[in-house]
């Protein structure tokens, strides 16, 4: 609704201020007065120019520059816009201008031309529409009724069908929510499709990790199972070191006592060969199976036989001195080999003996050479003695044979001495012998005696670390040896522990977690996938397919607004046409889908542009009314001279219609006939004063 005007040097008013009221305005004035200047100013103030006018023509006469304010209601928002335009002469021809919109709500200004424009397109102010429909020059209400492709441009536009037409457009084109959701989706399927070959393998790293798992369970059960151990080693491990220690002293008595029972038989198998030569094979065959006390008593017997030997011997020693001289050159021959037999065959008892398991190793010299034999050597060094002890067996049966034949030869009285003699003297070497034998079998016995206690107190300690170990099945050697073992185990676990934990953790920082973050991957992608991802593409599919059923709609339901609104139209245009042409012959209008004016006159249709002057006046009045009364968005109207061409009688009737109307927008008429006034809610009368200045002067009722 136009609120205010207000003029200065426009045309032919200098200084012009209207408030203009809701219904109708009507303006009064002789042709010249200036009222339609005050129209051309309305004109200028929305769309910045004036049809038909040069724009430096609008500036007053004398004057530099022109200003037009109007304040217009936009009953949309109930906000009141001020539009204010200034023209400036040019100094060489024409003239600018320039305009400013301003919110009185807000106070908030816009300047520039752009967005001047596009703030008054948004106000409604549409060039073609407004010259169209808005304000109807005077001599132009006819074009109204053409039938042109401008026109029906205009139609569809006042009708919304243009927007409905722009809307489906938009919606298709390329910039538009369907082709952005179109895209979006591509986006999302192509991410859809990454996640989904990302998902896909989620089973596969799940079992892969799985698989891991497991492998990783061993090692978990080898550091958990070495702890265990560790800590069952470190509770029994002081009672097994006790007994250990225990056990090697007892394995060193072992030692000693065998030792001693090892250097006695060695000194008994030392006694023997001398005992061999001094006594009867059965005598030694005897001693050899007597314990300590029994030789102790057979070596009573011996003393006992020894001073009946030696009155025998010292019997003949007497009668044989001169006889044993001449045989002691020869006994002593007989003596060296068989002290060199004696040696061999001790030397190699004693080799067999350590070659037995028995002895000491002994050392060896070599018989050519001096140097000590190597063990690799023994084995032939005990051939090459076995060879020398029967060479020096020999030997001793030579010397033996030749001192017996010098006895014989010289003296067979002496053999009887020397028999004697022999007896005596290997009776006292053998009772000697025999002393230092019952010594070493008494060794002997003490050491076995020990070894039968030893064992009795390793069986003891054995039987205690078998209840340690919770082992029974296993030998003695094998007790001790694995009680070593644990031991030596309980040392080295804690690093073995260290080293295994550090490999776990190991695995699970480079194998393990890695897997399960590719697991948490396949499965976030996946999840993204179906609960994302899917969803939006699902949820842009249905806005598309609303989209397009809506932009469908927008071109569907274009016919049916049209019908709509020309079947209204028809309605309301035609009962204002015939309470305007009451009682003539134009029986009814029609406004056609096609947009064409039709009317029936006596029977036949006809365009209505093919109507008298008049006639196309009143047809063209009755379709505005009945467009601004259908169109709410028509809140004013201007009509300049709309009576042109009308009788008196229609230009009664017209103030009869515009009395009656019943949806009144904002009207501002403009006319030379006072008749009009009666319509009027508001008056104007414009008239020239003496310096030619029109004036405008509101006419109270």
């Amino acid at each position: 609704m136009i609120r205010h005007l207000e003029l200065h040097n426009f045309a032919t008013h200098e200084d012009a201020e209207i408030e203009f009221e809701n219904n109708k305005n009507i303006i009064i004035g002789k042709t010249g007065s200036g009222k339609t200047n005050l129209l051309q100013a309305i004109d200028f103030a929305f769309l910045g120019n004036e049809q038909g006018t040069n724009l430096e023509e609008l500036i007053a006469d004398g004057a530099d520059s022109a200003e037009v304010i109007l304040d217009y209601l936009e009953p949309r928002t109930n906000q009141t816009y001020r539009i204010h335009r200034i023209l400036t002469r040019k100094t060489d021809a024409g003239a600018d201008h320039v305009c400013s919109i301003t919110n009185l709500e807000t106070n908030e200004t816009i300047r520039k031309p752009e967005p001047v424009r596009k703030t008054l397109e948004a106000l409604g102010v549409e060039n073609s529409v407004f010259r169209y429909v808005v304000h109807v020059p005077q001599g132009k209400f006819a074009d109204i009724l053409q039938e042109g492709q401008d026109h029906k441009t205009i139609l569809d536009r006042l009708f919304k069908i243009v927007q409905l037409e722009e809307t489906y457009q938009e919606l298709g084109g390329k910039d538009a929510p369907i082709k952005t959701i179109q895209d979006r989706i591509k986006g999302n399927q192509l991410e859809k499709a990454t996640l989904d070959a990302d998902g896909s393998k989620l089973g596969q790293e799940q079992a892969l990790y799985q698989r891991l798992k497991e492998e990783r369970e061993p090692k978990q059960r080898k550091v958990s199972q070495a702890k265990e151990q560790y800590e069952q080693l470190k509770s029994i491990a002081p009672s097994l070191r006790q007994k250990l220690t225990e056990l090697d002293s007892l394995e060193s008595k072992v030692g000693d006592a065998k030792a001693l029972i090892q250097t006695s038989q060695n000194a008994k198998q030392k006694l023997l060969p001398q005992l061999q030569s001094l006594l009867p094979i059965e005598e030694i065959s005897t001693i050899k199976t007597l314990n300590s006390r029994d030789m102790t008593e057979h070596l009573g017997k011996l003393e006992n036989d020894l001073p009946n030997l030696i009155l025998d011997r010292d019997a003949l020693d007497a009668g044989h001195t001169e006889s044993v001289k001449k045989a002691a050159a020869a006994k002593s021959r007989y003596d060296l080999a068989r002290e060199e037999q004696s040696s061999i065959a001790k030397q190699l008892q004693y080799i067999n003996s350590y070659l037995a398991g028995k002895g000491e190793q002994p050392e060896i010299q070599c018989d050519k050479c001096g140097t000590l034999l190597t063990p690799e050597r023994w084995g032939s060094h005990v051939d090459e003695t076995k060879k020398r002890l029967e060479e020096t067996v020999e030997k001793v049966q030579q010397a033996k044979g030749v001192w017996s034949a010098e006895i014989m030869t010289g003296e067979q009285i002496k053999e009887k001495l020397d028999k004697a003699r022999s007896r005596v003297d290997n009776h006292q070497k053998a009772v000697g012998l025999l002393n230092q034998w019952v010594t070493h079998c008494e060794s002997e016995e003490a050491g076995e005696k020990a070894l039968i206690q030893l064992a009795e107190d390793k069986k003891a300690i054995v039987a205690n670390l078998c209840v340690l170990l919770e082992n029974k099945d296993e030998t003695d050697n094998q007790i001790s040896q694995k009680a070593r073992l644990e031991l030596s185990k309980l040392e080295s676990l804690p690093n073995q522990i260290t080293e295994w934990e550090r490999e776990l953790s190991s695995y699970d920082e480079n194998t393990l977690a890695p897997q399960l973050g590719r697991v948490e991957t396949a499965r976030a992608a996946k999840k993204r996938a179906e609960e994302e991802v899917q969803p939006k593409i699902d949820s842009d599919t249905r806005k598309i397919e609303m989209l397009q059923t809506i932009r469908t709609a927008f071109r569907e339901i274009q016919p049916a607004v049209r019908r709509g609104f020309v079947a209204r139209i028809t309605v309301s245009a035609n009962d204002y046409l015939k309470r305007l042409y009451v009682g003539a012959e134009i029986e009814n209008f029609e406004f056609t889908e096609g947009y064409e004016f039709l009317v029936t006159r006596a029977g036949h249709k006809r365009h209505a542009h093919r109507l008298s002057g008049g006639q196309q006046v009143l047809a063209s009045m009755a379709f505005l009314i009945a467009l601004s009364e259908v169109l709410s968005e028509l809140d004013f109207l201007i009509l300049d001279e709309p009576t042109t061409h009308l009788d008196e009688n229609r230009r009664k009737e017209l103030v009869n219609v515009l009395e009656n109307l019943r949806r009144v927008p904002q009207l501002i008429i403009v006319d030379h006939h006072p008749e009009l006034l009666a319509a009027a809610d508001t008056r104007f009368e414009v008239a020239l004063n003496d310096e030619g200045q029109s004036k405008v002067v509101q006419i109270s009722e």
